[in-house]
């Protein structure tokens, strides 16, 4: 059974390009432009990996990452972080974190690792 990915950003053309290139290699792919799509996926698709820009309008990326990032939450979703911005930029740590642009070998990498909790934090 493929892994299911939310991909999380308000750049259409990334998430289309990224579903494309995701899908190809094997994953079923959700996608979501906002802090209330993404909850209303989470909801109702329970994805594997959400792979998400924390810079969405309103601090939605923040909120996410706190609320399903918790391993004690009602529902835990292991996070990659892909962002435009550095992480110093944010109020919270998690790894992994990359800056696009990224390599979709380092991409798939993360989801996996993250998918098998094989990533060291």
């Amino acid at each position: 059974m493929s892994l299911h990915l939310l991909l999380v950003d308000t750049d259409t053309d990334l998430l289309a390009t990224l579903q494309r290139y995701l899908e190809r290699a094997g994953y079923r792919v959700s996608t979501a432009e906002s802090g209330p799509q993404c909850e209303e996926q989470i909801r109702e698709c329970r994805p594997d990996v959400l792979v998400l820009e924390p810079a969405l309008p309103d601090d939605w990326g923040i909120k996410l990452l706190k609320r399903y990032s918790d391993a004690n939450a009602w529902i835990s979703v292991p996070v990659v972080v892909l962002s435009r911005r550095s992480p110093k930029h944010f109020s919270i740590q998690i790894e992994p974190y990359h800056v696009k642009p990224i390599s979709m070998s380092v991409l798939i990498e993360s989801i996996e690792k993250m998918a098998h909790g094989s990533f060291l934090m």
